[in-house]
């Protein structure tokens, strides 16, 4: 192996290592200072409702516009974005959902370049199993896969499922994505085109036990909308 592919091994692996920690950091890490901030926001953001028989008195348990930009008020998502914000306190939405976005950009980066050590920890055990066995019959293929993400124009929360402290948040991405297989040994194109951009919707299902001291969410479940 020459000393130009040495080095770009070890360039690639200290950019992963990067993405990965500063994804941790939104994702699965939980800051006190940052925390008790959150909580003192939502405290003093609390406002009445809107007045109804009830002689003009607030209603508490409604903050108005706490998750206006995830979930309409009163529905399934809203209520259970409250019950997890009871779990867990730190929660935040919006820092999820960023989390979310490098997770997904950095697991379609490390499954295209079938880096293995890099997926372990971001993936429920069955669903690793599922990506190293991709890799593999690639591989035994004698196949190569490149994948550019080209942008993530939407990242939304599509659906919430508690169990007790279990949470599952099942996140839609809309993105374009560029996505070729060559022959390794040829570089023949097997499919796909290094010159065309796919819309690409993908339903990704990340899970957690909130009452868990381990902070980080892992991917359980990958879904092709299209």
């Amino acid at each position: 192996m020459s000393d130009q592919i040495d080095l770009t091994t070890v360039v690639f692996a200290l950019v992963a290592i990067f993405v990965f920690w500063k994804m941790r950091s939104i994702l699965g890490t939980r800051d006190p200072e940052n925390e008790e901030r959150r909580l003192r926001s939502k405290t003093e953001g609390k406002a009445s409702s809107v007045e109804a028989s009830n002689g003009g008195k607030s209603d508490a348990t409604i903050e108005s516009g706490r998750w206006t930009p995830f979930a309409s008020i009163g529905t399934e998502t809203w209520r259970r974005l409250d019950e997890i914000s009871k779990i867990d306190p730190s929660f935040d939405p919006r820092d999820f959902l960023e989390g979310a976005k490098m997770a997904y950009d950095l697991i379609l980066k490390s499954f295209s370049a079938g880096d293995l050590p890099i997926l372990q920890p971001l993936l429920a055990e069955d669903v690793y199993e599922s990506f190293a066995s991709a890799i593999r019959q690639r591989n035994e293929a004698g196949q190569s896969l490149e994948t550019t993400l080209v942008s993530i124009d939407k990242a939304e929360i599509k659906d919430i499922l508690l169990d007790g402290s279990n949470a599952q948040i099942m996140i839609r991405f809309a993105s374009k994505l560029i996505s070729v297989t060559r022959d390794k040994r040829t570089q023949e194109v097997l499919e796909g085109a290094s010159d065309r951009v796919t819309d690409v919707i993908d339903i990704w299902t990340f899970k957690r036990d909130l009452s868990s001291s381990d902070p980080n969410w892992r991917l359980i479940s990958t879904e092709d909308a299209h």
